[in-house]
């Protein structure tokens, strides 16, 4: 009777470790193992429609589909999508939370497809037309394999970014009824991986460009600034 038991339990081992070793090639896959490093990296210049939004972050896909359906027959269908967010979501009630979600329009056909919507009277929607300078970003990148990478996103990337803040005592964040939009956190979906920019702080910016014009940066190449985010 014994070795009937123990010839049963030699399957579920198996099958445990099996679905353990599955279990852990989905997660490298999904890269939850992945080091986060931020660096400082120069962005041109962008032009996006964007669909403002106020409420849960959680609540900003709703956009992303109003979105998506008024862009469905034009030029921008195929551009990169974006999300803008300008608050603190740890010191700002939900309800307060503004964001954005945004079509980056790259080409001309693009952005003459872009300058049509935006002026459209029959839209339903308050789509407005946002140009971003070219500028000096914290920088970090994550896997996008489906939809479940932007959350995981969120759960490794906002706490590598928020460390970096503090390490290099930079202002805790503020509330700002007005002029909220120079400061925020832009995650920008491409294929395979989404890349994250948070705008630096002025004082900051304002070194950066100092050191460059003093030779102790290159202006013309990207400097990264990295740090380790946990594993």
């Amino acid at each position: 009777m014994a070795m009937k038991l123990n010839k049963l339990k030699h399957p579920v081992t198996y099958i445990l470790i099996g679905l353990g070793v599955m279990l852990l090639i989905i997660l490298l896959y999904m890269g939850v193992f992945q080091s986060i490093e931020i660096k400082t990296e120069k962005q041109p210049a962008m032009l996006l429609v964007c669909q403002p939004h106020t409420g849960p972050y959680s609540e900003t896909m709703r956009s992303f589909d109003q979105l998506s359906a008024a862009i469905a027959n034009t030029a921008l269908n195929d551009a990169n999508r974006a999300g803008i967010y300008y608050d603190n979501p740890d010191k700002v009630p939900a309800i307060r939370l503004r964001s954005a979600a945004c079509v980056i329009a790259a080409s001309a056909e693009q952005r003459a497809a872009m300058d049509q919507l935006v002026t459209a009277k029959s839209s339903p929607l308050a789509l407005e037309r946002l140009e971003l300078p070219g500028q000096k970003y914290y920088t970090t990148s994550f896997p996008l394999r489906n939809d479940f990478s932007i959350l995981l996103g969120v759960l490794r990337v906002y706490p590598a970014f928020q460390e970096f803040m503090r390490s290099h005592n930079h202002p805790e964040y503020t509330y700002r009824e007005r002029d909220f939009q120079n400061t925020f956190v832009m995650e920008i979906y491409q294929a395979g991986v989404i890349r994250y920019l948070m705008t630096i702080p002025a004082e900051e910016a304002v070194e950066i460009e100092s050191n460059a014009a003093d030779g102790d940066i290159d202006p013309t190449r990207d400097q990264p600034e990295t740090t380790e985010g946990t594993d």
